[in-house]
């Protein structure tokens, strides 16, 4: 074997673990990528349990918001502004969601889960806070916000 035969075996050795190389780091990226993705799902839901845990750490608090959400007419004013500070709370959590949902970073379910739960405070007082903080909250994720209460509302007909 002449040494030009020797030398284009070691390139062709060369290339192979370069190859080689490259696609172990792509699935360490992939897998870096895939964690990240479960730990910000995870930390989403863990917002999204601790806030609701909150509301009914108490009986004050679980029957103030029981009576809230099925009050029909509007709230006292001080009763009204507490409930929207809820809201607001519980909006930024399901806000962030929804932009890292966007970022392709969660499984779509875990933000429609997350969405959904947004249905248990429907109620008028909450669509009223909603018409007023509205503005408040990125356009994208309030028109997703008016696309629920919309499919609510169909389903509402519907049953």
């Amino acid at each position: 074997m002449s040494l030009e035969a020797i030398y284009y075996i070691g390139q062709t050795v060369a290339v192979l673990a370069i190859l080689g190389s490259l696609v172990f780091v792509a699935y360490q990226v992939w897998q870096t990528n895939k964690l990240a993705r479960t730990e910000l799902t995870r930390s989403l839901l863990e917002e999204t349990r601790v806030f609701a845990d909150s509301l009914a750490a108490s009986a004050e608090m679980s029957g103030f918001m029981f009576e809230s959400r099925n009050a029909a007419k509007m709230l006292p004013p001080k009763d009204f502004f507490r409930l929207g500070m809820y809201y607001a709370s519980w909006f930024t959590v399901v806000e962030s969601a929804f932009k890292v949902n966007e970022q392709k970073l969660m499984e779509p379910s875990v933000y429609q889960h997350i969405r959904g739960t947004t249905r248990t405070f429907d109620c008028f007082n909450m669509r009223v806070w909603w018409k007023m903080a509205r503005n408040a909250y990125a356009a994208d994720f309030a028109s997703d916000v008016d696309d629920a209460f919309a499919e609510w509302d169909k389903a509402k007909l519907h049953s």
